[in-house]
């Protein structure tokens, strides 16, 4: 694997993998319990690390909106889910048409 990715994507895969199986269970347990703003932290956090880990550096202007708010976009690659998770409480959607 080392060869492939290079000697330092190893340890950040491992790490990675390491935080996904920690966090799953505690996430997996408020999504259950309807523990919304716990569950959307726990996101954030794993996004933020993510970040981290494939070296991005994240710089944001402004605040997020407060309440309910719908972030409609075309992202460029799949580096843009995990900047945008690691600033605002977000939930995915992704469609084949929004594509075309």
């Amino acid at each position: 694997m080392a060869g492939i990715l290079g000697a330092a994507a190893a340890p950040r895969i491992v790490i990675l993998g390491i935080l996904t199986a920690t966090l799953l269970g505690p996430f997996l347990l408020a999504r259950a319990l309807a523990l919304g703003p716990v569950a959307a932290g726990i996101s954030r956090f794993w996004c933020s690390i993510c970040c981290q880990l494939c070296g991005l550096r994240v710089r944001r202007q402004g605040r997020p909106e407060r309440g309910p708010t719908l972030f409609v976009a075309n992202h460029v690659s799949y580096l843009d889910v995990l900047v945008i998770g690691s600033q605002v409480d977000a939930t995915f959607v992704a469609k084949a048409e929004v594509e075309n």
